[in-house]
């Protein structure tokens, strides 16, 4: 902000001067960063032999045009909806029940406000108690 002063003194209305040119951004080309919190890959997931429960967090980030939805995937199964917790998927979570045991992978997709897509996967292992 610029403020002139006349001869005798007086402060003009004050003026706000650009130098330099603006900074235009471009589309949104970056895709959003996506992480899982929990389960782990290191730690088995222990449940019935009906079935075993799975609840599954992370988080999520796009500072350039926000996250749009979470999907979650369980081997080459239906996608799930994760369901935000926190800030534009900050945080999520997403629950699934999976009825065999063994190893699994779980497939976690992003998407932001622009389209753009990441993925993550983990190994995880199910047995029945």
């Amino acid at each position: 902000m610029i403020h002139l002063v006349d001869t005798s003194g007086i402060p003009s209305t004050a003026k706000i001067i650009q130098i330099g040119s603006p900074v235009i951004e471009g589309p949104d080309t970056t895709p959003p960063i996506v992480g899982i919190i929990s389960p782990s890959s290191k730690t088995p997931i222990v449940g019935p032999s009906s079935g075993v429960p799975v609840t599954i967090s992370g988080t999520a980030n796009d500072p350039s045009s926000g996250v749009k939805s979470i999907k979650v995937q369980i081997d080459s199964g239906s996608q799930i909806s994760a369901t935000s917790t926190l800030n534009n998927y900050a945080i999520w979570t997403a629950s699934t029940t999976i009825s065999t045991q063994g190893q699994h992978k779980l497939k976690v997709i992003a998407t932001d406000n622009a389209d753009n897509v990441s993925t993550i996967e983990i190994p995880i292992t199910v047995l029945f108690s």
